[in-house]
């Protein structure tokens, strides 16, 4: 019986930076065994609605809000961009919390630390990332 693919899902708070998305979309697709994938790959949306809209305004409609996806995740990607930076829900938070701990790997791209640092999933962790984008 094969192996069920490893689910890498990744959280996206519209506006996103597409190529914070697409850039390790792309690379985690690329890996496989004797022609099969290692990895499912999800999207999962900080608000309602089943699609996620990126600062260039390019809408990728296959998203899930974080909370009707139940299934399994191995490795939880936070995605950058300007909604990462904004004020994110207290059940968002709590979600990201309680799943972060049943996980094997949480990982963030740029601006996508903001919100694993407010759920507190960084806590007590060295943390580095780069923000190239951001204009106060």
């Amino acid at each position: 019986m094969p192996s069920p693919l490893r689910v890498i899902a990744f959280l996206t708070a519209s506006p996103f930076e597409l190529l914070d998305l697409t850039g390790p979309a792309a690379v985690v697709s690329i890996p496989s065994t004797k022609g099969k994938h290692n990895y499912s790959l999800q999207i999962l949306s900080t608000t309602s609605g089943s699609s996620v809209r990126s600062t260039m305004g390019i809408t990728i409609a296959n998203a899930c809000k974080f909370d009707q996806y139940a299934g399994p995740i191995d490795t939880l990607i936070a995605i950058g961009g300007e909604g990462s930076l904004e004020h994110q829900s207290a059940e968002l938070l709590q979600w990201l919390r309680k799943r972060a701990s049943h996980v094997r790997r949480v990982a963030s791209v740029c601006t996508g630390a903001f919100i694993l640092a407010a759920a507190g999933v960084l806590d007590g962790r060295r943390v580095t990332t780069h923000c190239d984008i951001l204009i106060f």
